[in-house]
């Protein structure tokens, strides 16, 4: 049986969202860092409901979701402990008619970032043509603490595929071949 905790941040002006969610999600990360242990996903329940005019949001909240309670509860507790404002709730069991979906890095953005923090100008353009609205993919901008550097990464929301025997989530809750679920 799979379980989940809310982890939302309330209310914010729209000028505040994309700091406030960098912060939540920098802070969901350590916690997965510390006790996550790879067996703890993230899910956006608002994906589907966030299209504005501004691309796709992440919305306010996700679910941090394990079929491991034990595990689930030591990455709320590291939560608990971190000094970043964010509302919790208690654990509960994941409904049954929940719905799937497979949250990941997405591939495509991650090579454009790159090629505009490193690339040529031809790089850039040729990146940019490619990739299209860079709206349609929500981006959380993240602090490395271990490097000292800024980064993007875009999250993409995909449907389940055949998930792959012994894979695990990312120190961000996400994978590529492993979903969870949506509801």
């Amino acid at each position: 049986m799979e379980h989940y905790a809310e982890v939302s941040f309330g209310e914010t002006q729209r000028r505040d969202y994309g700091k406030r969610l960098s912060e939540i999600f920098q802070a969901a990360h350590r916690a997965l860092n510390k006790a996550g242990e790879g067996l703890v996903g993230l899910s956006f329940p608002d994906w589907a409901h966030g299209a504005t005019s501004a691309g796709v949001s992440l919305g306010q909240r996700f679910y941090l979701v394990s079929s491991d309670a034990d595990v689930l509860k030591g990455v709320v507790l590291e939560l608990q402990e971190e000094q970043t404002p964010l509302i919790l709730s208690e654990i509960r069991p994941v409904p049954a008619d929940a719905g799937r979906a497979i949250f990941c890095r997405s591939r495509q953005h991650q090579r454009y970032f790159h090629h505009q923090r490193h690339g040529d100008e031809q790089g850039k353009a040729d990146a940019a043509e490619k990739l299209g609205d860079l709206r349609a993919i929500p981006t959380v901008r993240i602090a490395s603490k271990s490097t000292r550097q800024s980064f993007r990464i875009a999250i993409d929301c995909r449907p389940p595929e055949s998930e792959v025997e012994g894979s695990s989530f990312n120190s961000y809750g996400l994978s590529s071949n492993l979903s969870v679920p949506v509801f």
